[in-house]
Formats: structure tokens, sequence, C-alpha cells
């Protein structure tokens, strides 16, 4: 699968949960976008289901979590 089509269906998702649009990679998920805790678990149930992967839960640290891009590298990894 081609980084162009992760990326936007990472940016897909991510207009779902948030209702915002047009995301850049390195944009913060709490500080830019306003996700919370709970719509950042909603994210990543979305992008395990849109990409039909399941994620190693120390992948999920909030840490690790931080930008678009790192959700865009996670579902990468997984594929």
């Amino acid at each position: 699968m081609k980084i162009k089509d992760i990326e936007s269906r990472v940016k897909h998702i991510l207009e779902e949960v948030s209702g915002k649009k047009d995301f850049k990679s390195n944009d913060l998920l709490k500080e830019k976008i306003g996700l919370d805790s709970l719509s950042i678990v909603s994210v990543i149930v979305g992008l395990e289901e849109e990409f039909q992967v399941e994620f190693d839960d120390g992948a999920l640290e909030p840490a690790k979590l931080r930008k678009v891009s790192d959700l865009i590298g996670l579902v990468k990894s997984a594929l």
C-alpha cells in the first residue's frame, strides 16, 4: 500500500472523529486538532477497522502518539 493511500485514510478517520479537516502530518493530536483521550481511542479503533489490523499495546503509548505522522507510522508498522 502506498504511503499517500495510508495518509489519506488516516486523515479521513481523523476528520470523522474530530469534525475538522485539512490536517498536516506534523499537527499535534491534542493541541492542534483538539482530541482528548477518548477521541484518540476512537481514532485507534477506527484505524484498526479501516486497515484490518490490531496494534500492539506497546505501540499505543500516549507519548508515541502525539502527531498525525505518528498515527501514519503506526499503521505503516502494522501492515
